[in-house]
């Protein structure tokens, strides 16, 4: 995801997720170019988030930065889904079971 996550784009990126689904892929959110995130954003990620869980497919959000970061911590968001630092570290969680 690169620049924003906000009404404009939020349609496409929920597409996006579903196919994955779908398809039963798992899915490795990068928000490293992400510099600007709405509620609406927020609330996608967590409905997405569930519903791979439900699905036993990984879901998985690395490269937060800076405002970022902090908006995932301050709402808790930090608690209940799956962030690593890095595309690295994602990448090495793919090997262990969901």
């Amino acid at each position: 995801v690169e620049g924003s996550l906000s009404n404009e784009n939020l349609k496409e990126f929920e597409s996006e997720i579903e196919k994955l689904l779908n398809d039963r892929r798992h899915i490795i959110i990068d928000f490293s170019r992400l510099s600007f995130i709405l509620s609406s954003g927020l609330s996608a990620i967590v409905a997405n988030h569930v519903a791979a869980k439900e699905a036993n497919i990984h879901f998985i959000i690395c490269g937060l930065t800076g405002e970022l970061s902090k908006i995932f911590y301050i709402t808790d968001l930090n608690k209940h889904l799956t962030i690593r630092d890095t595309l690295d570290d994602a990448l090495k969680l793919l090997n262990t079971p969901v």
